[in-house]
C-alpha cells in the first residue's frame, strides 16, 4: 500500500513536471508532447491509486 502510494506521489510529480515544460514551450509539437506525457503520468498515478476489485468468481477455489 504505501509503495504504490509512493509510486502515485513520484507520477503526479512527473506529471507536473511534464505540466511546466510545456507551458514554456513555444513550440506546437512539443507542447503537444509534453501535454500528452503530463497526462499520461496522471492517469497512471490515478490507476494506481484506485481500489481493485476482484469478483468473487474469478477468485481460484481453496480447498480440495
Amino acid at each position: 500500500m504505501l509503495r504504490n502510494r509512493l509510486k502515485a506521489a513520484e507520477y503526479r510529480d512527473r506529471a507536473a513536471q511534464a505540466s511546466r515544460l510545456a507551458g514554456a514551450c513555444i513550440l506546437d509539437r512539443v507542447r503537444e508532447r509534453h501535454e500528452a506525457a503530463a497526462e499520461r503520468w496522471a492517469d497512471l498515478a490515478r490507476s494506481i491509486e484506485r481500489p481493485v476489485h476482484v469478483r468473487a468468481a474469478s477468485l481460484p477455489m481453496s480447498g480440495a
